[in-house]
C-alpha cells in the first residue's frame, strides 16, 4: 500500500480524481485497466470523469492494482 507521505490527504479533490492520479502514478493506461477489471475502457473512463460509480468489488480491485489504501481511493482520507 502508498504510504501517506507519498500523497496530502484529500489530494485530489474527488473519487475520480484519485482514480485518474493514482492510475497514472502507476503507468497504466485505461485500456489496461479496463483489461485487469473485465470492462470496456469507456467504463474506465466514466469513473474518473464521475459518471459511473465503481461498485465495492472494482473499488477493492482498484486500490490494489493501484497499491493505495481504499479508504483514501474512496474517501480522500487516511486510515485510522
Amino acid at each position: 500500500m502508498t504510504t501517506a507521505t507519498e500523497y496530502k490527504p484529500g489530494f485530489p479533490a474527488n473519487v475520480g480524481a484519485r482514480l485518474r492520479w493514482s492510475r497514472e502514478r502507476v503507468g497504466l493506461t485505461q485500456g489496461q485497466v479496463a483489461k485487469l477489471l473485465g470492462l470496456r475502457r469507456p467504463s474506465v473512463t466514466e469513473m474518473e470523469l464521475g459518471g459511473r460509480k465503481m461498485s465495492a468489488e472494482e473499488a477493492v480491485r482498484l486500490s490494489k492494482i493501484y497499491t493505495v489504501s481504499i479508504i483514501w481511493l474512496i474517501t480522500g482520507g487516511n486510515e485510522a
